[in-house]
């Protein structure tokens, strides 16, 4: 495989994941652009360090040499989500509820695109599946509610 790929084989996919854990983090996202392999960790209690990242890229290096991805030169980067983390899926949503962030959605009404920074609640339905985001916008205080399916992209935004 090389860089040029959009995605990775899954058995090194796994393998990046079970090196994150080895460290105590998780494998957030993997992202492959032609020159670039960016790997994200996130941990569920505490931050990620420069400790963490630094040893799961030296590991992660050779396990790609192991798999013998590439055969062009990229750039293997490994960090933290930061601050202005990307809100991937429900787990996310309902780890971070209440706090501020901005969330791009198709508007129901108007079918276009919206974008609201505000804190939201996690909406769920009877079986415990997450339904919708009550979005309280920082500007107008109207509550606004997006359900799931309509979210487009969403990060948190620094709360200072």
């Amino acid at each position: 495989m090389s860089p040029r790929s959009t995605a990775l084989d899954e058995e090194l996919r796994a393998d990046l994941e079970l090196l994150a854990r080895q460290q105590g983090c998780e494998l957030l996202s993997v992202e492959l652009s032609q020159t670039h392999l960016r790997i994200i960790l996130d941990r569920q209690e505490g931050a990620v360090g420069i400790d963490d990242c630094t040893t799961v890229s030296r590991q992660a290096s050779a396990l790609l040499d192991a798999h013998d991805f590439g055969d062009r030169r990229y750039t293997l980067e490994v960090s933290s989500p930061g601050l202005d983390r990307p809100l991937l899926g429900p787990r996310d949503y309902r780890r971070f509820a209440g706090q501020l962030a901005r969330i791009s959605f198709r508007d129901g009404q108007t079918d276009s695109k919206r974008t609201v920074v505000g804190r939201y609640e996690v909406v769920e339905s009877t079986d415990h599946q997450l339904r919708q985001l009550n979005i309280t916008d920082a500007q107008t205080q109207q509550v606004i509610e997006v359900p799931v399916d309509r979210i487009h992209a969403a990060r948190l935004e620094i709360d200072l």
